[in-house]
């Protein structure tokens, strides 16, 4: 066997398996001290996969799939003079480039398969030239397009008359337009892997000899080629198989050495009996194999069975296992990260990773949205929409690059929160002059080849810089910061690719473009496949065996993967024509399973057992099989996450200093006084710790927005006046121009925002309604005192006093005078408004007060705290002297629609909230009361600080 090596060329299913081969047949010859002096090569033979067997034979490599897709587009708008947009077609692009692979690797005639199903009597003349299997597969499909008189016709059923169309409309193009591709690529010196198959396979079935064809390329010395552990052969592979095996130049070795392969009831045999009958197997098969210990373990989570990895390296290193001898099989690949094992030295990750689950994916999307969304002011400022900005922030491979200073750039752009951020904002640091810096702003209405370059040219600029620091920065470049360079990689060559396209469109049409693109790009990581915890999808497990095996994800419709391919040609036409269908992806998934499982000593089948949404929880069909049909003594396990349920005090310790605090630099209101009457926890973190919510930044405005663009308008309305007129006020009412832009620039400035858009274009004119509404309110007032004028005293007036030892502070939206010795204190309010928060009397003081103080939080009075405390500034200030105090709400929800109650304080009511407010504040300021939690769980729902109070 040794002396035969040199000369023989040994093809697997994947570089993978290629290179597993070639390294054990190494440590055989070197064990044996064969040929030594010789090149590696020359003793041991050359190692490849079929796909690049065939590649090298025809002297061509397959071209890159981006620019594969332009140019059908290209060859589609040809012989379509309707042709979609280019981000329209990309998706049925892709179903097209597999169909034409999926017609070239089987051989069938495109001219038959593509039939005119509109020109029908030229397909009943090409009848003679099918087969009767082919015949019934075309009688079949075009019945689909007839009505029951014969005529063919796409209205026999209303409901889908225009699905029918299009697909008839897309069906009769293909075969002109496999043709003209075909040329195209030809032209271009282009190929697609199933382009490359069929040529080199119509040149051996041509006549043209084998061995002439094996001389033009590398294998031109080889005298024997060995193909090792295939399975489900295409045409292509079987016309070149044959070719080689006449001239006696090949041997077979087919993979298939346990019994529950061979059974034939098992679809994993199906290829397997046609493949030896027409290619005998070259050796014995192995003697009867010792099956594996199969344990089954159900998941209630997708990627917390990952988290069972530490626990089965544990058990591969007591049971004595190499790093090499463990394998992680991945059915669903995005569960590639969690799944590599934080711990271990060397992993090898062999599988392909889609373009759409990467850190650096995410950050190009962001980039594309933060260049369509620059906008400029007057002066010709840029100004950045929060949105990408804080995506980008976020993503993880710009956090890896960022220096202290971008932090803190970072960090003060987020704290101002604000919708559309300076560009000013954003610069300092090299990165964010990378990231943010701009020359001119994208004219998005502009369909400009030219501009799209541009914006292409940034992108790659900005990816560019982060690959050379993930690869080239101060840290060791770690297993991620490689696959994010290599993710950049791909994404650099499809800016390029579309960059060269020239394409005139918007530049959000070529963002999306570009995404399209994207979308269907999956990365392949191929690292030192002989060293390491192997990682890999269920197609690189292809002639390996591993002692130690973890299939993940083992459930129903993941494990076989069970959802069909898109595809335009019927699956009665694809089973006529032989092309592969449902029974075959069946088939060749039922091979992957039992061949891996077989030479292993231990599996681990993992499944997620979550039945909820669309997840049916079910579990493998393999499974079942192995208990059921073969008899396998399983091992079954449930792992549990047990809910240990959070320590939670019912309390917080009180502390002296907290009680110095809050007399000394804090100061306490109306708000945080009903803070703890609802949740003393909840004051301690407001008042005593000074905690308070993250600013967010908003599209449109929340109710409390809209309540202080209504306060600070009133206050800009009657700011500076000593006194207010009728004239005045019908003045203000009447210039509707001035209140409009009054409102926008408040909304403006709340919203931080550079115009007003979207719902707050509506809520400009709630607020103008709410303006006119207090307007009008007070030229009623007026009206019915009899007076033609009323004195302002105060516009958000600053007020305090002490209470018991501690600082209370308030803003009294409005103090007025409308009648000599009465001074009025108004709040607006846009929220809700109980009769208990004004009007209160005598009769009803104590019921109001019991329900302020009491302690259910439901119907509490929140704002007639608020008003004592007012009134009671206001008696100790001078804002009076000895006038009656009146107490005014105007409420938005009832300004419009009825009239608004001016109510004189209860003296009742006055003595009673003091005396609780007394008993209140001993209570705050003893030690000896904790901070207690509301058992109220309501409120803790709406808190801001549950997250750090553990409820």
């Amino acid at each position: 066997m040794a002396d035969r090596l040199p000369d023989t060329v040994f093809i697997l299913p994947n570089k993978r398996s290629a290179m597993h081969l070639r390294h054990e047949v190494k440590a055989i010859t070197d064990t044996a001290g064969d040929g030594e002096g010789a090149t590696e090569k020359k003793r041991i033979g050359r190692y490849t996969s079929i796909n690049e067997f065939f590649q090298e034979l025809y002297g061509t490599q397959t071209s890159d799939r981006i620019q594969l897709l332009l140019t059908l587009y290209g060859c589609y708008r040809t012989v379509n003079e309707k042709a979609e947009s280019l981000d329209e077609f990309i998706h049925w692009g892709n179903v097209m480039l597999a169909d034409f692979d999926n017609v070239d690797k089987y051989m069938v005639d495109a001219k038959k398969i593509f039939l005119n199903v509109n020109d029908y009597k030229s397909i009943q003349d090409t009848y003679e030239y099918l087969t009767e299997t082919q015949k019934k597969a075309v009688m079949n499909f075009i019945s689909h397009f007839r009505d029951r008189s014969g005529r063919l016709t796409v209205n026999m059923d209303a409901a889908d008359a225009k699905v029918k169309a299009r697909f008839l409309q897309v069906w009769n193009l293909l075969g002109p337009l496999y043709a003209l591709y075909n040329d195209t690529l030809s032209d271009q010196g282009l190929a697609y892997e199933g382009k490359i198959y069929r040529q080199l396979a119509e040149k051996v079935k041509a006549g043209k000899n084998v061995k002439e064809i094996l001389s033009k390329g590398k294998y031109g010395r080889a005298k024997r080629f060995v193909f090792v552990g295939l399975n489900a052969l295409n045409e292509c592979e079987k016309t070149l198989l044959r070719a080689l095996r006449d001239a006696g130049m090949t041997e077979f070795v087919w993979d298939f050495s346990s019994k529950e392969i061979r059974d034939p009831r098992n679809k994993a045999s199906f290829f397997l009996r046609k493949n030896i009958e027409e290619f005998p197997q070259a050796f014995p098969l192995d003697g009867e194999l010792s099956r594996p210990h199969v344990r089954v373990i159900s998941v209630p989570s997708s990627a917390g069975q990952t988290k069972l990895v530490p626990q089965v390296l544990d058990f591969a290193a007591q049971n004595g296992y190499e790093p090499e001898d463990n394998a992680f099989v991945l059915p669903d690949e995005t569960l590639l990260m969690p799944a590599i094992p934080g711990s271990v030295e060397k992993i090898n990750i062999t599988m392909g990773y889609p373009m759409t689950g990467s850190a650096v994916y995410s950050l190009a999307e962001s980039l594309g949205r933060l260049l369509l969304t620059v906008r400029t002011d007057a002066d010709g400022l840029y100004y950045y929409y929060y949105k990408p900005v804080r995506e980008i922030f976020s993503s993880s491979v710009i956090r890896l690059v960022m220096t202290d200073e971008d932090r803190t750039v970072a960090d003060a752009v987020i704290a101002k929160a604000e919708q559309f951020i300076p560009s000013g904002s954003l610069a300092g640091t090299e990165l964010m002059d990378i990231l943010f810096g701009i020359d001119t702003p994208l004219k998005t209405s502009l369909a400009d080849a030219g501009q799209n370059a541009a914006l292409a040219a940034r992108m790659r600029k900005v990816l560019g810089y982060i690959k050379g620091h993930l690869l080239g920065g101060a840290a060791e470049p770690t297993s991620h910061t490689e696959m994010e360079a290599e993710f950049i990689e791909r994404i650099d060559t499809a800016l390029q690719k579309l960059s060269e396209a020239d394409i005139p469109v918007l530049p959000g049409t070529w963002l999306r473009l570009l995404n399209g693109l994207l979308r269907g790009e999956n990365v392949p990581f191929e690292g030192d496949a002989l060293e390491g915890v192997q990682v890999m999808g269920t197609l690189e497990t292809r002639a390996l065996d591993f002692k130690n095996l973890v299939i993940f994800s083992a459930n129903e419709d993941l494990f076989p993967h069970r959802s069909a391919d898109n595809s335009f040609i019927p699956p009665e036409l694809r089973k006529g024509f032989g092309m592969p269908t449902v029974d075959y992806q069946d088939a060749m998934w039922a091979y992957y399973f039992y061949r891996m499982i077989q030479r292993a000593e231990n599996v681990w089948i993992i499944y997620d057992s979550r039945t909820e949404g669309l997840l049916s929880g079910e579990e493998s069909r393999y499974i079942k099989q192995l208990e059921y049909h073969f008899g396998f003594p399983i091992e079954r396990f449930t792992a549990v996450a047990p809910l240990t349920p959070v320590a939670e005090d019912e309390s917080i310790e009180k502390t002296a200093e907290d009680v110095e605090s809050l007399k000394g630099e804090r100061h306490l209101s109306a708000s945080s006084m009903q803070s703890y009457l609802s949740c003393p926890a909840k004051f301690y973190y407001q008042a005593v710790k000074g905690l308070k919510a993250e600013d967010e930044v908003a599209e449109s405005m929340d109710a409390a927005t809209i309540g202080t663009l209504f306060h600070s308008c009133m206050e800009q309305l009657y700011k500076g006046k000593r006194e207010v007129t009728r004239e005045d006020i019908q003045q203000m009412l009447a210039d509707d121009e001035t209140l409009h832009t009054m409102v926008k620039t408040g909304i403006c400035d709340a919203m931080k925002c550079l115009e007003v858009e979207g719902r707050n274009i509506i809520i400009e004119e709630v607020v103008v309604a709410y303006i006119k509404g207090a307007l009008k309110h007070d030229l009623d007032l007026l009206r019915q005192s009899g007076s033609n004028r009323f004195r302002i005293i105060g516009l958000e007036r600053f007020l305090k006093t002490r209470i018991d030892g501690f600082n209370f502070i308030g803003f009294a939206d409005r103090i007025d005078s409308y009648k000599d010795g009465e001074v009025r204190i108004v709040d607006y309010k846009t929220g809700h408004v109980e009769d208990d928060d004004l009007l209160i009397n005598d009769s009803n003081a104590e019921a109001v007060v019991e329900k302020l103080f009491g302690e259910s939080n439901t119907g509490r009075p929140k704002i007639a705290l608020q008003m004592f405390l007012y009134d009671l500034f206001a008696h100790e200030s001078i804002l009076h002297e000895g006038e009656k105090v009146i107490n005014s709400i105007y409420s938005t929800a009832k300004l419009l629609t009825r009239p608004l109650p001016d109510v004189e304080e209860s003296p009742a009511f006055s003595d009673l909230v003091k005396e609780r407010l007394h008993t209140t504040l001993a209570e705050i300021a003893d030690t000896s009361v904790p901070w207690r939690r509301t058992s109220d769980k309501h409120v803790c729902s709406m808190c801001d600080f549950r997250s750090i109070c553990g409820r």
